[in-house]
């Protein structure tokens, strides 16, 4: 089959993981997937790529920042011009589209070409991103605030054309049914691991490599979406309190990602920040640690997300310590697979030091994690039930054409 995954994220940010990973398995399996996502920088250049199977657009965009996020008017247009030219007045029987949250870069493509071709579409909800969400986290909050009716409506309005709905957590599907989207067309695909491309290595080989203490604990926090950095920074000034004088020493935080523009002299614990790394470079990071920080604060955003990060963390064979929040801590906490809290930063703390002191457990749990990994949390298992779905919407439509 053919598919047209729409995305508002510049590439490698954010849902773009998400298309990808569930795009290259099908791709393997002889699929034809085609991502439409933002460029990170051109204003007026259009760029395409074959990754892995996969082929990529990028489509340029005049705005930047945080609105270069499925905003920009001019790209809508562009988007809508680019559709048209390249499926043309009829698609094939067999071409689906499947829209990544429905911003304006994403969502009026995929209207037009279900209403030009009558393709099938199914929307994808990945975050809980107006009426009190994740939109109220961010800065500066007066104009997030008043921007706050646009984003809940454009989340909102357009799911019921969707033939089917795909959200990546239970509190979303709930969402959707209480807008009247029914029930059996939703899907529940979380954001799982890719064992096979973040690999399982030697802890002391990393440790060497990225010129790490061979016995001090680390712990590591990876990612781009920040809200709650606070709690792991204050997690580990309570483990450090605990640990006592020597806590710079035997103490260690890698953060990954974005970057975080934090003086290491003002924490009693090793600091190591190496900001935005390949995905080879990740490995050894996440593969150096001892254990795997996901904090979450308890409000509807967080209930809502599913962290792209966790699955990493599983692969790499960390134990995680979070928050009793979402159905993260839910999955996890089935599977053994970490230490949960229902309190602050204190209480992660406090289950920090436990692995800390307990390394037989922590071990333990990351190997449970890396073989939940590789047998029934990976994204190649989600992309068949993804398939299924996409079989089911085409055999509709094939039934509909006929007379």
């Amino acid at each position: 089959m053919e598919l047209l995954f729409l995305n508002h994220n510049v590439v490698w940010r954010s849902a773009f993981h998400r298309c990808f990973h569930l795009g290259k398995p099908l791709a393997a399996r002889g699929h034809r997937v085609t991502i439409l996502t933002n460029s990170a920088r051109d204003r007026a250049r259009w760029k395409e790529n074959v990754i892995e199977g996969v082929r990529v657009v990028e489509s340029p965009d005049l705005l930047a920042g945080p609105l270069r996020t499925g905003w920009d008017p001019v790209n809508v247009l562009r988007r809508n011009r680019w559709v048209e030219r390249e499926y043309g007045e009829r698609a094939r029987e067999d071409f689906l589209v499947h829209a990544f949250d429905t911003r304006p870069t994403v969502a009026h493509p995929a209207l037009r070409l279900k209403d030009r071709l009558g393709c099938p579409l199914v929307m994808d909800w990945g975050d809980w991103w107006g009426r009190g969400g994740a939109i109220r986290l961010r800065k500066p909050q007066w104009l997030n605030m008043a921007f706050e009716p646009v984003e809940t409506w454009y989340e909102e309005h357009f799911k019921p054309y969707a033939d089917r709905l795909t959200c990546v957590s239970r509190p979303l599907e709930e969402r959707a049914v209480g807008l009247g989207y029914p029930r059996e067309k939703i899907t529940v695909i979380p954001n799982p691991s890719d064992p096979v491309a973040l690999r399982l290595l030697d802890r002391r080989e990393c440790r060497n490599t990225l010129g790490l203490a061979p016995r001090a604990f680390y712990a590591v926090f990876s990612g781009f979406v920040l809200y709650d950095l606070d709690l792991v920074l204050e997690a580990m000034r309570a483990l450090a309190e605990e640990v006592g004088p020597r806590a710079r020493e035997d103490l260690g935080l890698i953060l990954t990602g974005a970057r975080h523009g934090l003086d290491p002299a003002r924490f009693p614990f090793h600091v190591i920040a190496p900001g935005t790394v390949s995905r080879e470079d990740l490995n050894r990071w996440l593969c150096a640690a001892n254990v795997a920080l996901m904090p979450l604060r308890d409000h509807v955003a967080n209930r809502a997300r599913f962290p792209g990060k966790v699955g990493d963390y599983l692969a790499a064979g960390l134990p995680v310590v979070m928050n009793r929040v979402g159905d993260v801590a839910r999955i996890l906490d089935e599977q053994g697979l970490g230490l949960f809290c229902e309190g602050d930063a204190v209480a992660l703390g406090r289950r920090l030091l436990e692995l800390r002191n307990d390394p037989q457990r922590a071990e333990e749990m990351g190997r449970r994690g890396r073989l939940f990994a590789e047998t029934r949390f990976n994204w190649e298992r989600e992309a068949s039930r993804l398939l299924a779905v996409y079989d089911e919407l085409l055999k509709e439509a094939d039934a509909a054409r006929r007379p």
